[in-house]
């Protein structure tokens, strides 16, 4: 089963790593530096502060696909530790996607905040009041999200074992760090590079 899982999870985990590998191609270090466009780009030129982009919706769709994928690939790596039962797991799994909705939904919140303030900034059309107080939303809607997720590993409490409990803990601490070290490793890979060693 955990081979299966394993297999699975490269699957999912391909096009989300492709579009990391996409993004960091995009990307050169100094003078002569390009843009998607090809254009060549001034490094000095800040024109571009808070500006979403000709390409911004295709964009922000990509990032949200992404982030469904890594959620799933999320779901089935902590449903393959815990080996629930078929009676816990029925439980656990609308508890766990209720989780996942409500945090879709800040997210959106939070990015729709951020280009807000960006775009102001960019075109000087925000007071110092509005600035502080869009801070200040952007600030409670992160309290808001961690708040969501001790609520989740709360309420969880009802559901798992104790030992589950705490393996799901470790899980949610430990896991995107994971995802990206496996990024890396792979990006590595792919460039002909060794993985650089393991801090003691």
């Amino acid at each position: 089963m955990r081979k299966v899982t394993a297999i699975i999870v490269m699957l999912l985990m391909i096009p989300v790593i492709n579009s990391y590998a996409q993004n960091r191609d995009g990307k050169r270090d100094g003078q002569g530096q390009q843009d998607r466009r090809g254009q060549q780009m001034d490094p000095n030129d800040r024109s571009d502060f808070g500006k979403r982009g000709d390409g911004a919706g295709p964009f922000r769709r990509q990032a949200m696909q992404d982030l469904k994928r890594f959620e799933r690939l999320r779901m089935m790596k902590l449903l393959d530790l815990l080996d629930l039962d078929r009676k816990t797991e029925d439980k656990f799994i609308p508890h766990m996607r209720e989780h996942q909705r409500e945090t879709f939904k800040l997210m959106k919140k939070h990015e729709h905040l951020i280009n807000k303030l960006g775009e102001g900034l960019k075109e000087n059309k925000l007071s110092d009041n509005e600035i502080e107080e869009m801070i200040r939303e952007i600030n409670n809607l992160e309290k808001e999200r961690n708040q969501q997720m001790v609520d989740f590993l709360i309420k969880s409490k009802a559901i798992l074992t104790m030992e589950q409990l705490g393996k799901m803990y470790v899980f949610q601490a430990r896991f995107g760090a994971e995802v990206i070290e496996k990024m890396r490793d792979f990006r590595n890979q792919q460039q002909g590079m060794e993985p650089p060693p393991d801090h003691p």
